[in-house]
């Protein structure tokens, strides 16, 4: 999935977000468009601390496509925490609409 690739490359240029797409994180807010989004997945500092994803299960039930993955984060080569994240994709006619994501830390290094 373009999203989980560029959440890694920081290059969301691939990423089909619907020009209104939104995004809810741990029930705030934290999407209000397609451009901004892949203005954050490009330069976000919450997206330079990525280090990289694994365990990643995805799922698909019509338009509702769900990834399951693990994803380490940290500063300078040290990883700090690893967390559990669901997202849930909304993709009714081939761009993302919605994204609801439930984070979990995991560690701490």
């Amino acid at each position: 999935m373009a999203y989980l690739d560029a959440l890694i490359s920081h290059d969301a240029s691939d990423v089909p977000f619907a020009p209104d797409c939104t995004r809810v994180e741990a029930g705030i807010q934290t999407g209000y468009s397609g451009p901004q989004l892949t203005h954050d997945l490009d330069t976000g500092p919450q997206y330079q601390l990525v280090q990289r994803i694994y365990d990643v299960h995805m799922s698909e039930a019509g338009p509702i496509v769900t990834a399951r993955y693990r994803l380490d984060s940290g500063i300078a080569g040290q990883r700090l925490v690893t967390v559990a994240i669901t997202e849930t994709f909304d993709i009714p006619n081939g761009s993302i609409h919605r994204i609801v994501a439930d984070i979990v830390p995991i560690s701490l290094s």
